[in-house]
């Protein structure tokens, strides 16, 4: 079990005053914490820990589950806080539940704390298969970060490299209790579904699948890096909110896409997949009026996207 030991190198000395851990209760968070804890008590160092437990309100058994990882957090000496989802709409996707758990977590983040989540191995490659299939771009493929800015401080995955079945293996070791969400069985989910009747499948014809899908990401990930660092962004006058549009019309559409893929990044907002990439290029750019704006994703969904197009240059701002 020094795999999960040692993915907390390099974490537990930064700077941070305070771990966050975004703790549901489940089989991975309850791993993390427990793990985490331990890992800084072997080390002698005095961090505070909080674990945060976001309540979606959509179990009957959330109550219990609250009163399980509050008393959870006791047993471990580490502080507790709980915060429910709030939302107008009635029926909430898989994703809008994401992106309001993430702004739950930003209110706790700051400068001097990071956030730490449980996402492991197989995570990464569902998450592979379900941008594949929605339709992505190449830093959608490169897959989840292990670690990016996040609010004022930081985010970071330590699990990322390490296989459910080894923190399964590790909570049977140390007897550790955990909640079982019967949501994750349901595979009108995206992410269920391919979890449930694809990955198998996959896994039964491929072994060895996980280590040639990580492969590949890796790969991925340094063609991605050449493609940023070989392209002097100075000439097209790329700034945080603005881009100049005129030396973006004069590049080649692939180097456009290396462009505002880049100009997106920087300002923390969502990716665009293919196609919404070719319409913004193809019809946005190339065709619409001054003052118009081109939008994805949906008003006060975290990370979506406004672009303004005005004679000399392209303005993004957050989509509210």
């Amino acid at each position: 079990m020094n795999e999960i030991y040692e993915s907390f190198s390099g974490y537990l000395t930064e700077d941070s005053k305070k771990f966050l851990v975004a703790f549901s209760g489940g089989l991975d968070s309850t791993v993390l914490l427990y793990a985490l804890k331990q890992a800084l008590v072997k080390e002698k160092l005095n961090k505070e820990i909080l674990a945060i437990h976001v309540d979606h309100k959509q179990n009957k058994n959330s109550k219990n589950w609250i009163e399980h990882c509050k008393k959870f957090c006791e047993t471990m000496q580490v502080s507790f806080a709980c915060s429910q989802i709030k939302s107008n709409k009635k029926a909430l996707s898989e994703n809008d539940l994401r992106n309001l758990r993430y702004e739950i977590f930003s209110e706790y983040v700051d400068k001097n704390s990071t956030l730490f989540l449980a996402h492991h191995l197989d995570d990464q490659i569902e998450t592979f298969f379900f941008r594949i299939f929605r339709g992505t771009g190449m830093d959608g493929i490169v897959g989840i970060p292990e670690e990016r800015a996040f609010n004022e401080g930081r985010l970071v995955r330590p699990f990322l490299g390490l296989s459910k079945d080894l923190l399964l293996s590790y909570a049977k070791k140390h007897k550790l209790d955990f909640i079982n969400d019967p949501s994750n069985k349901d595979t009108s989910f995206d992410r269920n579904y391919i979890r449930k009747n694809i990955i198998p499948k996959i896994k039964n014809r491929w072994p060895n699948y996980e280590n040639k899908v990580q492969s590949f990401i890796d790969i991925q990930k340094e063609y991605l890096g050449v493609a940023e660092t070989s392209h002097d962004f100075s000439d097209a006058e790329l700034s945080k909110n603005n881009l100049n549009l005129r030396k973006l019309i004069d590049e080649k559409d692939s180097q456009k896409k290396i462009i505002l893929r880049k100009w997106i990044k920087l300002n923390g907002l969502n990716s665009p997949n293919q196609k919404v990439l070719d319409n913004l290029i193809n019809i946005f750019i190339k065709t619409s009026k001054n003052n118009s704006y081109f939008h994805w994703g949906a008003k006060g969904k975290m990370g979506s996207v406004s672009i303004k197009k005005t004679k000399e240059c392209l303005v993004v701002s957050e989509l509210i």
